[in-house]
């Protein structure tokens, strides 16, 4: 858990390789890279709102990436890389659509 984690930090937060099943707790804004890589998270639920450098997500088994951070550089996720939340709403809008088309 990451229970006792400041709200913000200028630098890098790393937590990854933890078999985290959940960011609640993690910091709100993270100035340079965050990293949750190779846990076991479903959503990114509590993730940061804000990183200033990459988000690193891939080796989860993330249902979505709704909960995703807003601002970010660049996303690295197992459903593909991102440049923006834009991106994101749009891979997801299209996962839903398919969805719903094969249901």
């Amino acid at each position: 858990a990451l229970r006792g984690a400041p709200q913000s930090v200028s630098g890098r937060f790393l937590c990854a390789h933890n078999q985290l099943t959940s960011l609640h707790h993690a910091p709100k804004i993270v100035g340079g890279t965050f990293s949750c890589a190779d846990n076991l998270l479903t959503s990114l639920h509590y993730a940061p709102s804000t990183v200033g450098e990459n988000f690193l997500c891939r080796g989860n088994k993330l249902v979505n990436l709704f909960d995703a951070p807003k601002e970010f550089r660049v996303l690295y996720s197992d459903h593909g890389d991102f440049d923006s939340y834009a991106d994101i709403l749009d891979l997801e809008r299209e996962r839903a659509r398919r969805h719903a088309r094969d249901a």
